[in-house]
């Protein structure tokens, strides 16, 4: 400053080129699960945004999606400019289901999954997948709202 004579040098500015290529090869290293889920959707929403790339950022977030399968955040993908069809929540709430995820968790994926087969007109399915979260967690409160099944 000033005062003590020091002089302030300008510090570089990284390019969005530059940052891509940084995230690039972080998520080319180990990296633990929550900084590679929000690397990767920077890394998508910069592919989208800034290098027009909608093919490129669809795929980073189906390889994380299918590696981290009940990671919420990549399903969140409206402000990426994608839409989620009712396919594919579906096929995402069944995939969530097969995986680690804790009770209360489970209860409100199975909850939403029975709800969406209703609207489908599929009751039967709505009510086995209700039977079948009862079942495996007997004390949900949340269960006690959710209809016959």
């Amino acid at each position: 400053n000033q005062l003590t004579g020091n002089v302030a040098l300008p510090v570089p500015q990284d390019t969005i080129d530059d940052q891509i290529a940084r995230f690039e090869r972080m998520l080319g290293e180990p990296l633990d699960r929550h900084h590679e889920i929000l690397m990767g959707i920077r890394l998508a929403e910069m592919y989208r945004t800034h290098q027009h790339d909608e093919a490129r950022s669809a795929a980073l977030l189906d390889r994380l999606r299918a590696k981290y399968p009940d990671a919420t955040e990549l399903f969140f993908t409206s402000h990426l400019g994608l839409q989620e069809g009712i396919g594919d929540q579906v096929a995402r709430y069944e995939r969530m289901l097969t995986g680690p995820l804790d009770p209360h968790h489970a209860v409100l994926v199975g909850i939403r999954l029975a709800e969406i087969y209703r609207t489908q007109h599929d009751d039967a399915k709505a009510d086995a997948l209700l039977v079948q979260m009862r079942t495996k967690y007997p004390n949900a409160p949340e269960l006690s709202h959710a209809g016959p099944g």
